[in-house]
């Protein structure tokens, strides 16, 4: 009978943690996908776009992007939230909401994951897009922020969606290559997840203290049993 109560407790404390994990609707952040280089904003347009789409009626919760920056630090970008062009699929349009703003001063040549608590109505079965955009006009203090990309469209939700920016368009997420006529690129890396998770590397750390307590529990009381 305790066997029988130990792994009930078990499989129901893991059900606990689970259940506070987030819908992850885009994630190709390390180890699902690995770095390939880094793309400047600045000399890039200056706005880098990566398309995500949904599964069901959500609200976005976490947006997470692996930055780095180089040359002057006193810029910042701008990172915000598109809706898809309705005649073209694969094209970002109209605003649609505001994430965040980064800062090139709290990076460096080293990617960083940058998080971004947020919490955003999406539509089922919808294709969105996050945005990074130059936050300065002064010439002289333009941001050098760089978004990284990777090696391939490894990782959750990655395949068929697209990465854009200004100065060369929309591109199919791939491995930099072509699929018949039509050349894919290497996707910049993100997560953005809902639900009620907190992002897409770990679990929220209080789902991880109900476990560790749960199976602490389980320890005590199976010596108790056996002494």
């Amino acid at each position: 009978m305790f066997v029988y109560r130990a792994f009930a407790t078990c499989a129901l404390l893991v059900g606990l943690a689970g259940g506070a994990h987030a819908t992850v609707m885009y994630n190709n952040l390390p180890p699902n996908a690995t770095q390939a280089g880094l793309d400047s904003i600045a000399d890039d347009g200056p706005d880098l776009y990566d398309s995500f789409s949904t599964g069901s009626t959500t609200t976005v919760k976490t947006v997470q992007l692996l930055l780095a920056t180089s040359g002057n630090l006193g810029g910042s970008v701008v990172v915000d939230l598109y809706s898809n062009s309705p005649g073209n699929p694969n094209t970002p349009n109209a605003f649609v909401a505001a994430i965040g703003t980064v800062s090139d001063s709290i990076l460096s040549g080293t990617a960083k994951l940058i998080t971004f608590n947020v919490n955003i109505p999406v539509t089922a079965s919808t294709r969105y897009w996050v945005g990074l955009t130059d936050n300065n006009s002064d010439s002289n203090n333009h941001s050098n922020i760089e978004w990284a990309y990777a090696t391939n469209a490894n990782g959750v939700g990655v395949l068929n969606e697209y990465n854009d920016s200004d100065n060369f368009g929309s591109f199919l997420n791939g491995d930099g290559s072509f699929q018949g006529d039509f050349a894919t690129s290497q996707p910049y890396m993100m997560c953005v997840s809902g639900g009620s998770g907190s992002g897409c590397l770990v679990p929220e750390p209080a789902s991880l203290s109900v476990l560790g307590l749960g199976l602490l529990g389980l320890g005590f009381a199976f010596r108790r049993r056996i002494g």
